[in-house]
Formats: C-alpha cells, structure tokens, sequence
C-alpha cells in the first residue's frame, strides 16, 4: 500500500526555476514529475549513505574530518548528477 503524499511549497529563484522548467519540457514530463523523481533519488541516496555509515560504525572509526568530508563530496557528486 502506497502512503498518502503530502503537499509541500519549496521557494527557488527564477533562474533556477527556468533551468527545472526547461529540464521538464526536455524530459516531455510535468515540472512535479521531475522534482518527485529528484526528490526520490536524493531520499534513496541519502538512504543509502546512511547505511553505509551504519556499516562502517561497526568496523574501524574514521575521524569526523574524513567523515564529513566523504558525506560532502557524495553530496557534491549527486548536485552535479541531478544538473545534468
């Protein structure tokens, strides 16, 4: 069973909504679909992020620094993916 979706507003600049409109109108899919799609694909990686420092906890400890460093360049490479 699917779970009920709830409306929310998000607030982006103009040029930022021209670059998403244009994406939508390449794709020949409605401005919603596309965010829903980014929005579930950054859910399932940030998902799997999650996980994958859940695994690591068990093993050796990295330090913080490393840490954050691996979870920003993750974030960095999924913002250049979801540009594209």
């Amino acid at each position: 069973m699917t779970e009920p979706s709830i409306p929310v507003t998000i607030q982006v600049s103009p040029s930022d909504l021209s670059d998403l409109e244009e994406w939508a109108r390449n794709r020949e899919e409605p401005l919603d679909v596309l965010l829903q799609e980014a929005l579930q694909h950054y859910l399932r990686s940030t998902r799997d992020d999650i996980a994958d420092l859940g695994e690591r906890m068990k093993g050796p400890f990295y330090p913080l620094e490393e840490v954050k460093a691996r979870l920003a360049e993750r974030r960095r490479r999924y913002r250049s993916e979801a540009a594209e």
